[in-house]
């Protein structure tokens, strides 16, 4: 027989554990190194993360999901004049040599830097996605080397459809347990 604490203790556990799998962190696709993109056009560095995302996920467990298009990009200029007018236009602008940004999380998943400017530089590639979407969740981003920033561009995942971990999986039968419990208590009173 089960008790309620015991039913209690399951769902702690697995809410903590669903807590601590959304907190992660972000995961390092690029730092600056090898391979970068041959140019900024949006086409190419969606190709170049898709690369990147193609690449861990044979190395690492688990897959990170693949990244869909373009959400917004944000120069030195303010928002990007290929990304239409949006509510992504309040992210935050820099100005020429600045050497480190942050951005708030939760609206996008992958994220792209480029650090410099014309005829090279060095490009940075992240997946945020579980960071978390909390409204004060932000990140910073530091240059890899003295060249400022020139722009960042963002990027959604392609949804996928996944069996829940383990730590939302013993929330849940935590929570039914209780449920349960908790209709047998009242049947047993009537």
């Amino acid at each position: 027989m089960t008790s309620f604490k015991q039913c209690a203790l399951v769902a702690t556990l697995g809410a903590t554990l669903a807590l601590q799998s959304a907190q992660a962190g972000l995961i390092t696709l690029n730092s600056g190194g090898t391979p970068q993109p041959a140019n900024s056009g949006q086409g190419t560095i969606e190709s170049w993360i898709d690369g990147l995302v193609t690449s861990y996920n044979t190395a690492n467990n688990p897959d990170l999901p693949k990244p869909g298009a373009e959400v917004f990009r944000v120069n030195q200029k303010g928002e990007s004049p290929s990304t239409p007018p949006s509510a992504y236009s309040t992210y935050p602008t820099f100005g020429a040599d600045q050497l480190s940004i942050t951005i708030p999380t939760g609206d996008f998943d992958y994220i792209a830097l480029h650090w410099g400017g014309k005829g090279g530089g060095v490009y940075q590639a992240f997946y945020i996605g579980n960071i978390g979407g909390a409204p004060a969740s932000s990140y910073t981003f530091n240059a890899p080397s003295k060249n400022g920033l020139s722009w960042y561009d963002t990027f959604h995942k392609v949804e996928q459809h996944k069996v829940p971990d383990f730590g939302s999986t013993a929330a849940l039968m935590g929570l039914a347990m209780l449920g349960l419990m908790r209709f047998r208590s009242v049947l047993k009173t009537a």
